[in-house]
């Protein structure tokens, strides 16, 4: 396994697009604008299949739940992956021996959980708090964000799991607004 530090400096300062898979995805035509970034983060089984709307570039998996090595490949392009939840139990054989494989630092989980009222941070609220505790973006562009207002795109029905979305979007609004009134370029897109 490869040292997170690695991954960190290879991917500091980059235009990023972040997306994740609500449904509400579909109402726009993003895929463009979302490979135009320099780094593209995807997180769990939100597969790009609908590259209009999705986009089809993976440069990095942000990653809480089992998939397939077939899927990784498929779907990721055998893009470098991030386990982002400290528990290691559910962390599949293939990924842990995967070339590219990194753990998102438990240090920074407890910090957020801390942040979020002891709340359990979702693989969105982790993936954020990598990107702007280790990468420091000049843009950020987030996609597929409603915080479980429609449903997501791959499972069919919605499971809310045990996170507070209400806390997590505040986290996000303020995140993005302290990074604007600091000049960086930092956006939603619902």
């Amino acid at each position: 396994m490869q040292s997170l530090e690695s991954l960190i400096q290879s991917y500091k300062n980059k235009n990023i697009s972040l997306v994740v898979g609500a449904q509400s995805i579909f109402n726009h035509d993003y895929g463009k604008q979302i490979d135009s970034a320099d780094l593209v983060i995807r997180m769990n089984r939100n597969f790009p299949k609908r590259k209009k709307y999705q986009g089809k570039k993976t440069d990095l998996l942000a990653i809480s739940c089992d998939i397939s090595r077939w899927q990784h490949w498929r779907y990721y392009r055998s893009a470098p992956i991030i386990w982002m939840t400290p528990n290691r139990e559910s962390l599949p054989s293939w990924m842990a021996r995967y070339k590219a494989f990194f753990l998102y630092d438990e240090n920074d989980w407890e910090r957020l959980f801390n942040n979020l009222g002891e709340n359990r941070p979702s693989t969105g609220a982790m993936t954020l708090d990598f990107i702007t505790t280790h990468l420091q973006p000049r843009t950020l562009s987030l996609f597929g964000f409603d915080f479980k207002k429609t449903k997501t795109v791959h499972v069919k029905k919605q499971k809310l799991g045990p996170h507070n979305w209400e806390l997590e979007q505040s986290y996000f609004l303020e995140v993005i607004e302290a990074a604007k009134s600091r000049g960086c370029d930092w956006n939603v897109y619902m």
